[in-house]
């Protein structure tokens, strides 16, 4: 494993060296090196296949994955044509032990087309795809490290397609995959995969600048109802295992520094980006979650649409959570809004309630660098009074509920960052629950957790020198 792995890390280091400046012109060669090892590339994919067991095979093998997405799209469209064709050629007639492993690498290489591949490729291309889904859906044998992977990749090479060409093939073999998928709503593989692949193209439509044509509306379409109606109750677990865990892949952004390729980039994916994508997929999905909840609020009945009333608010805040700091303000007095109810009244998930703390903490603070009254004119002392009183409830009970410690942390975290930007609320309310804070806050600093106990500590210094 370490030869394997050291060889793909200076590869990977070489085709990100190359992609950022390539003076001499180098990035063909390492494609006509790779390209002539091609049975070696596939060989060594088998290997770390069987790997997988190993804790830092996955990591390996994404990343040869990306050193073969990265060189793909480094050419030039002529040089990129050619490689292509004979690329696929050789991974059609190769010798596997693993069909995955010719699915991985297709994969990766299709996510790093040019924009401008002809209708009969194209076709072939949605065929294939449609074929690769058709094999993973069909194999109850996989085990769930290749699964995670493999789901990952079909479903982004899926939605890079759908977001740089408007072909009629393209959109017809999405919908084939959606159906297939539906299909087999009831097995144990389908609700992950099935989230991701909507969660991936319903934001590769959102950001692309193609125009919008019926075929693409009325997948965006099948692709929103998924998410925000509480019809059919046989994929309400989908609707959740989307809502509730798989939300961030519609606005994932980028670390600063890193090229990220889920950001669906046009320098490595040649993607069609609309400047205006974080603002489209916000409104279209994020403004109509909070409808959404606010109507299962009041709604009564069925059961059916209760249920899914803790997860429509979680995805509204999930959403607004990721938002970038020049957006979140336009919103910030719904999000404030809501993220205080998802606390004081008591009836939504610790994950959510961390969530809403994370958000109440990041407008608060935000808000208060240039209003330093924010806080005091945007919660009503009332309110005031009940929020700080689930959050000492809140503080001394999370720990017997038999949540996961990571939830735990992560609520106590949010607890102490919340109460650290809080202390510029009116002085009379902050009198009030000064020793409840104080106490509270002595007893995060005994925290098992390093960042909370940190955090705890800004906190309680806060509280000391300002109430």
């Amino acid at each position: 494993m370490p030869p394997a792995s050291r060889l793909v890390s200076s590869l990977l280091f070489v085709a990100k060296s190359l992609r950022r400046n390539d003076e001499n012109r180098l990035l063909p060669f390492l494609a006509s090196f790779l390209q002539n090892r091609v049975n070696n590339i596939i060989d060594l994919t088998d290997y770390l296949i069987t790997a997988l067991a190993n804790e830092k095979a996955d990591i390996c093998l994404t990343d040869l994955l990306s050193v073969v997405r990265l060189t793909t799209s480094g050419l030039s469209e002529e040089q990129q044509r050619i490689a292509f064709a004979s690329f696929l050629d050789s991974t059609k007639v190769a010798k596997v032990s693993s069909p995955y492993s010719t699915i991985l690498l297709d994969c990766a290489v299709i996510s790093a087309v040019y924009p401008t591949l002809p209708n009969t490729e194209l076709q072939a291309i949605a065929d294939l795809l449609f074929k690769y889904f058709t094999l993973y859906t069909s194999d109850f044998s996989i085990n769930l490290a290749l699964q995670g992977i493999v789901a990952h990749e079909m479903c982004f090479c899926a939605a890079t397609l759908l977001n740089k060409f408007s072909d009629k093939a393209i959109t017809e073999v999405i919908t084939r995959i959606l159906d297939l998928l539906l299909t087999h709503k009831h097995e144990s593989f389908s609700i992950p995969l099935t989230s991701r692949f909507v969660l991936l193209s319903l934001r590769s439509l959102l950001t692309s600048q193609l125009t919008s044509s019926p075929d693409r509306q009325n997948i965006v379409d099948r692709f929103t109802s998924l998410l925000l109606d509480s019809g059919e109750l046989g994929l309400q677990d989908l609707q959740r295992a989307c809502l509730v865990d798989n939300l961030h892949l519609l606005l994932q952004t980028s670390t600063d520094g890193e090229e990220d390729v889920l950001s669906l980039n046009a320098d490595i994916l040649h993607c069609q980006v609309n400047p205006l994508a974080v603002q489209k997929c916000y409104c279209l999905v994020g403004l109509r979650l909070r409808a959404a909840w606010e109507k299962s609020k009041m709604h009564i009945s069925p059961s059916s649409d209760n249920s899914l009333e803790a997860a429509f608010l979680h995805g509204y805040l999930r959403l607004t959570s990721l938002l970038p700091d020049e957006i979140i303000g336009d919103y910030a007095s719904d999000a404030l809004e809501a993220s205080v109810l998802a606390v004081t009244s008591g009836r939504y998930p610790l994950s959510t309630q961390a969530l809403a703390l994370s958000i109440v903490s990041r407008l608060v603070a935000a808000a208060e660098a240039v209003d330093s009254n924010f806080a005091s004119s945007a919660i009503s002392p009332n309110c005031a009074d009940d929020f700080f009183a689930k959050l000492l409830h809140l503080g001394s009970a999370c720990a017997d509920t038999g949540s996961s410690p990571t939830t735990v942390s992560n609520l106590h975290f949010n607890l102490a960052r919340c109460l650290r930007f809080l202390v510029g609320l009116s002085p009379s309310v902050t009198s009030r629950h000064r020793v409840g804070v104080r106490r509270l806050l002595e007893g995060l600093l005994d925290d098992d957790c390093q960042s909370v106990r940190l955090e705890a500590s800004r906190a309680y210094n806060e509280w000391c020198l300002k109430v």
